[in-house]
């Protein structure tokens, strides 16, 4: 892992670059931050959506979206939150993207591979045009927080019912 993209700022509360997430129980602040990013109780547009495609309780906020040069296509940079023991339906994403988890333990399986498990500070790569047949939140008590790393054509959808 690059120490120059990613470094720990206190036990609670990770910065990757300009992108503050902390836990909604550890008291710590961002001077950064106006809101708690991974607050449970924060709902969004982004969350309405989720709830609509099957994803109760999972909230969504984009974090930055940058227009790459050259072509009709943007950087995303989503953080999202699982509630304690939220389970993902089974979806697919059109392109591949990168998921850097913040804080917690998710388990994810595509296809018919072995589910894997991934903690705070490890990352995974959402494949594209496979069946997503399993991401969930390990923990029953707490959280799952996580960042999402995609390009896509603006617009377009990067969760896909199959």
């Amino acid at each position: 892992m690059r120490q120059n993209a990613v470094r720990a700022v206190q036990p609670s509360t990770l910065s990757l670059q300009a992108f503050h997430c902390r836990s909604p129980r550890s008291g710590a602040t961002a001077a950064t931050l106006e809101r708690d990013r991974c607050s449970m109780d924060e709902r969004t547009d982004a969350q309405a959506s989720a709830q609509q495609a099957g994803f109760a309780g999972v909230t969504r906020k984009v974090l930055e979206r940058l227009p790459l040069p050259g072509n009709q296509q943007e950087l995303m940079v989503v953080e999202v939150t699982y509630p304690p023991g939220g389970v993902a339906p089974l979806h697919r994403h059109p392109v591949a993207g990168a998921i850097y988890i913040v804080e917690g333990v998710a388990e994810s399986a595509y296809g018919g591979d072995e589910p894997r498990q991934y903690r705070a500070g490890e990352t995974l790569q959402d494949r594209a045009d496979l069946p997503h047949t399993l991401f969930r939140n390990c923990d029953p008590e707490r959280p799952l927080c996580f960042l999402t790393i995609y390009v896509l054509e603006p617009g377009r959808s990067y969760t896909l019912e199959p």
